[in-house]
């Protein structure tokens, strides 16, 4: 009798044992599936966001390219000039008062045009970033994505000024 009680506990044993491994290998199969599913999702947001991301630095680096051809067609001396004034070429590093580089001060308080588009284009940019998310991205075209940021004015007016000066 000895030994039907023991197999017997063997096997209640055993069974015990058998849903131990039956729990831990489910957490496990859970964990590593949530891991995955982690890591894939992770990865197809952040590719959603640098695409988009990129077209939108695309699209200002376009116009920023734009504009610098603008101001160097419309510039009156060409492209080394400070203030319409050309550079003197003989003048050494830390010569003469008169030879050395002004910049007039109130020009340095007025944003350019390409100050404005780098900070228009940090806001567009962080804007995306805080409310990214893989639906709102693909309904969204760039022109999009910076009036819902705010900046359309900005870029309105770019685009105005390269309309008035052809």
């Amino acid at each position: 009798m000895a030994d039907g009680l023991e197999s017997h506990d063997d096997c209640v044993m055993s069974d015990q044992e058998w849903k131990k491994l039956q729990l831990r290998s489910h957490t496990d199969g859970y964990r590593e599936g949530f891991a995955i599913g982690k890591e894939n999702a992770l990865q197809s947001g952040f590719d959603a966001g640098y695409a988009t991301a990129l077209k939108v630095s695309q699209f200002y680096a376009k116009l920023r390219g734009r504009l610098a051809v603008n101001t160097f067609t419309s510039s009156n001396h060409g492209p080394l000039c400070v203030n319409k004034e050309p550079l003197s070429s003989n003048a050494g590093p830390l010569s003469s008062e008169k030879d050395s580089l002004t910049i007039d001060k109130k020009s340095e308080d007025i944003p350019s045009d390409n100050d404005i588009l780098v900070s228009s284009e940090r806001k567009v940019l962080n804007y995306i970033k805080n409310n990214f998310s893989l639906t709102l991205s693909a309904e969204l075209n760039v022109e999009e994505w910076i009036g819902a940021a705010g900046e359309n004015l900005v870029i309105e007016k770019i685009n105005n000024s390269f309309k008035s000066k052809h």
